[in-house]
């Protein structure tokens, strides 16, 4: 939803009366019910395996797969795909958090994997410009974290004896896995930026604009239903009101939703 996880949690609050709101279950609404490709049925017609993967961390009631007996762990994939996720969403984070001027230098060399790579680099580099290293530390990061990820998993696979989908599926233990080394250089990365990135005063201001304006646009939608765009109107098959203006509002982006808030309560904008 726009505003990332802070939209996620405001509609949250919204659709508390109304059903809720979470985004991995959103995201299997939109590939099974809003997208429309096929004149004979909603949505995308995808297989179970990639809707459990969607799921994530909510469950799928018509997923046949997660109904399976003695079912304890997602596929092989999944797994992976969830690590991935993980990797780049924190590598996105650092860079962005340096390139703002959101993070602290002098702090963020107190955290491993920047600490160990930045001295390789300059180890091997001579008079590199900031701007290149941390580009360089950034892609080594990743790599770094990738191939951890990738050596330890398959010696997961050996270790568990694991042959087949099923054999992954039963595992009380998940086979995709950091080492311990690096699990604890993972966590203290992460750790990093929730303090320092995630609870700064700037992203804290930016939550706020973006309480106000999802707020307002839900309340304006609730109360003034010509305010909606005649497609969202002309759908009840897809749910209650609530429902399709949460639809509506989840699949904004930052930008359009701002835009739309100028408006509707901006004097000026047309």
């Amino acid at each position: 939803p726009p505003f990332g996880h802070s939209g996620q949690d405001i509609l949250s609050r919204l659709m508390k009366d109304y059903g809720g709101f979470e985004h991995n279950r959103q995201s299997l609404r939109i590939v099974k019910v809003l997208e429309k490709r096929y004149p004979e049925f909603d949505g995308l017609n995808l297989t179970w395996e990639v809707l459990e993967g969607i799921s994530k961390h909510t469950r799928d009631e018509e997923n046949p797969i997660l109904q399976q007996k003695n079912y304890r762990s997602p596929s092989l994939e999944m797994q992976v795909t969830d690590f991935a996720d993980a990797i780049a969403y924190n590598a996105h984070d650092l860079d962005d958090g340096i390139t703002s001027n959101l993070l602290d230098l002098g702090q963020l060399r107190q955290v491993e994997l920047w600490k160990e790579n930045e001295i390789w680099l300059d180890e091997k580099y001579t008079n590199l410009s900031f701007t290149l290293k941390k580009y360089q530390i950034v892609r080594r990061i990743i790599n770094a974290l990738i191939s951890d990820f990738r050596v330890t998993t398959l010696e997961n696979i050996r270790r568990m004896d694991i042959n087949t989908v099923d054999d992954v599926r039963k595992c009380k233990e998940r086979p995709a896995s950091f080492s311990s080394e690096m699990g604890d250089k993972n966590r203290q990365l992460k750790k990093f930026l929730h303090k320092n990135m995630y609870q700064h005063q700037r992203v804290r201001v930016m939550e706020f604009k973006a309480e106000l304006f999802l707020n307002k646009i839900f309340s304006a939608y609730m109360e003034h239903n010509g305010l909606l765009p005649a497609s969202v109107l002309a759908n009840p098959a897809l749910g209650p009101l609530e429902r399709r203006i949460c639809d509506h509002i989840s699949g904004m982006t930052d930008r359009y939703a701002i835009g739309e808030y100028k408006k509707l309560f901006d004097p000026e904008e047309a």
